[in-house]
């Protein structure tokens, strides 16, 4: 299957005698389509309740530009968020790492509270 992107206004033809013109209405595509009268031209819809989809068509039609990009902005903001979920995991065993190893003195208490902090502001 051939497919192309036309700009409003441009046009294609098949054969000799048909001729397919794209135009962009506001939101709206319309296509003009110049053929003999003897030749059939149905809606997509018409044709798949009358018979059988096409062989060769998209299942689907291919995301908009927009939608593109509203994709893209979400699958960075989830690597944002994992990439920080990541460092705060990492940054946990470092503390707990780090409790595991002291021992009941002074200054063991002043550690503690110092790794306490640490730990109220990864739950924020």
């Amino acid at each position: 299957m051939l497919s192309l992107q036309l700009k409003s206004g441009e046009y294609i033809t098949i054969g000799d005698n048909i001729v397919i013109q794209i135009f962009r209405d506001g939101a709206v595509n319309r296509v003009s389509v110049q053929a003999p009268r003897e030749l059939a031209i149905l809606r997509g819809e018409v044709q798949e309740r009358d018979g059988e989809r096409p062989e060769g068509l998209l299942k689907r039609r291919p995301a908009s530009p927009a939608r593109r990009e509203h994709n893209l902005r979400q699958s960075e903001k989830l690597a944002q968020k994992t990439t920080r979920r990541r460092s705060a995991a990492e940054e946990l065993t470092a503390i707990a790492n780090e409790l595991s190893t002291l021992t009941e003195n002074a200054a063991t208490q002043d550690r503690l509270q110092a790794l306490l902090s640490r730990l109220e502001t990864l739950a924020d």
